[in-house]
């Protein structure tokens, strides 16, 4: 997709381009109130946590009715499930092949115009793609991180409304300078950022998720085996998966020791690895040292987002590299601590208030950017590896005992 998203999606949006300015030239049209609007956000599954204050902040300017949100398929349940955008209103792009997207992009512009869209807010990152979908979605302002005086990323003049992208802020916050420029007058501001504001006062609270009774029921009967062997059991959970990123992969090795540590230290902490079926292998290397009876392999038990949420909830703890769970749990508690390396919590670590972040920050670190897409240069994920396991069972340790387990958002260096 990013391959088709450079080298087909920078000259269309080129070309497009060219016509909207002849067509502006020709027929200029004023600027409109936002009535009915659209978020974009197609490729992060934990991005939707990120924008959550982004779209409560659009529904109180507008009403609940008038925001809609266009998301990959594959990841539209971590949208409903923050339980505030009607499910008729979260509008899908099939993802399962080329093909199938095609197809849907088509079907989704034609509903587009049925809906009468005329504002559409880009949150992805410099995406050719998305900056299309805004254009011939039919919206008139359209609004998305621009590239000012920066090179590279091109992806055309197809903006009404360009706002600066600050990788020296959360993404939150990113997203919320979006959405607050809907409302600014971009006359006279046209080769300036629009939005020069703090927008921190406009962040909420995720919204707490509780299970329905099948999913409590689901959990109970997935842990059973657990509290069969262990009665009482305090479980951490750890999700050692990257995903497609693998240089995000905290190695195998510590959460190895890391469950090693925990099990010594109190005789009532069971560990257990969640993940895709595919996330199998990562689970066999991990528990192919430790006491079966006080570890487990739950990859591939859940089917959905809202049933790991619910096998969360019966935890005490998670341990995960950067990905799209630890944002996922922010909606029920469980205190998270999240590796970083090739991304910065800066960034992107979850919102919460039970979130501890480890990071070596390393002259290389980070290596991911908006500006690269993603691809790094390096092989070797040192910033992961330098992470000991001893670092983060301190502080799980001072969790389990009853202490605090950190401040909020920190950093640490590692050991030795």
């Amino acid at each position: 997709m990013q391959r088709v998203d450079y080298w087909v999606g920078v000259p269309l949006t080129a070309v497009v381009s060219v016509f909207d300015r002849l067509v502006r030239w020709l027929r200029p049209s004023p600027r409109s109130t936002p009535r009915r609007v659209l978020l974009i956000e197609l490729s992060e599954m934990g991005s939707a946590m990120l924008a959550y204050s982004s779209i409560v902040n659009l529904q109180s300017r507008l009403s609940p009715e008038s925001v809609y949100f266009l998301i990959f398929r594959s990841n539209r349940e971590s949208v409903s499930l923050l339980n505030v955008i009607p499910d008729e209103q979260i509008l899908t792009l099939d993802d399962r092949s080329f093909l199938r997207l095609v197809v849907s992009t088509l079907r989704f512009l034609v509903l587009s115009r049925k809906l009468k869209l005329d504002t559409a807010i880009d949150l992805e990152l410099f995406s050719r793609f998305t900056a299309l979908l805004s254009y011939l979605c039919g919206a008139r302002t359209r609004v998305g991180f621009s590239n000012f005086t920066d090179e590279g990323l091109y992806r055309g003049s197809l903006l009404t409304h360009r706002v600066m992208y600050n990788g020296s802020q959360h993404m939150s916050l990113n997203f919320l300078s979006l959405t607050m420029s809907v409302f600014q007058s971009p006359v006279g501001a046209e080769d300036e950022p629009l939005l020069k504001e703090d927008v921190r006062p406009y962040v909420r609270n995720l919204p707490r998720r509780t299970s329905t009774e099948s999913e409590r029921a689901f959990a109970q009967q997935t842990l059973a085996p657990i509290f069969t062997v262990q009665p009482g059991a305090r479980i951490v959970f750890f999700n050692p998966d990257p995903g497609q990123l693998a240089l995000r992969g905290w190695p195998v090795e510590e959460y190895t020791e890391l469950a090693s540590l925990l099990c010594l230290r109190f005789p009532d902490v069971v560990v257990a690895t969640v993940g895709l079926a595919a996330s199998g292998t990562f689970a066999e290397r991990i528990g192919a040292t430790l006491d079966p009876q006080r570890y487990f392999d739950l990859t591939g038990s859940t089917s959905n987002i809202a049933e790991l949420l619910s096998l969360f909830e019966q935890g005490s703890a998670l341990v995960t590299s950067d990905s799209g769970p630890p944002h996922l749990a922010a909606l029920v508690g469980i205190p998270t601590f999240v590796l970083f390396g090739p991304e910065t919590p800066l960034r992107y670590a979850p919102l919460g208030d039970h979130v501890r972040v480890f990071y070596a920050s390393l002259a290389c670190s980070p290596c991911y950017s908006a500006a690269n897409h993603r691809h790094s240069p390096c092989s070797n994920n040192r910033c992961m590896k330098v992470i000991p396991a001893l670092s983060v069972f301190e502080s799980l340790e001072r969790l389990l005992a009853g202490e605090s387990a950190g401040e909020v958002h920190s950093e640490i260096a590692p050991h030795g």
